[in-house]
């Protein structure tokens, strides 16, 4: 394992995500200001409770612009993207941690938690603020994988 950066982010329910983040990711990639090794986002419907997730389940950085890109814009896809991440044995993050994080969320919110290299934080950072986020854990871990910080995210959807 090798000691990487855990950002975890808060958006409120008035949050318009609107490709922001992703841009952030595609900006970090081609910039080669460092690398994103892995992402989860957990989001709340406003109206419906209804959530969606996308874990990248440590996909490279390339793979997870373009299936991000068809998250955000494909129904269908938030939908198959959703049910993946549930599904026991996914690969990703465990579904019992995305169900803890996906419960401690307001209506409308979301969570997004990326694990990456130093030197990629800021442009994610900027990002995040501009979509109206907060972040609530930055660290250094030693992990190679979000599901290798489980404990955090838990942590973090319980209010520790």
């Amino acid at each position: 394992m090798s000691l990487l950066e855990l950002r975890i982010y808060r958006f409120g329910s008035d949050t318009r995500f609107e490709g922001v983040l992703v841009g952030a990711l595609e900006r970090v990639d081609v910039l080669g200001s460092g690398r994103v090794v892995d992402a989860l986002f957990v989001g709340s419907d406003g109206v419906t409770g209804e959530i969606a997730v996308f874990d990248a389940c440590g996909a490279d950085v390339r793979s997870m612009l373009v299936e991000l890109l068809d998250f955000r814009l494909d129904a269908a896809a938030r939908e198959r993207s959703t049910a993946r991440a549930l599904a026991a044995g996914s690969g990703g993050v465990p579904a019992e941690t995305i169900r803890a994080v996906a419960e401690a969320l307001e209506p409308g919110g979301g969570f997004v938690a990326v694990l990456m290299e130093q030197g990629a934080a800021g442009t994610i950072d900027e990002a995040v603020s501009r979509a109206g986020g907060a972040p609530v854990v930055t660290s250094r871990v030693d992990a190679t994988r979000l599901a290798d910080c489980a404990a955090d995210l838990e942590g973090v959807a319980s209010g520790g």
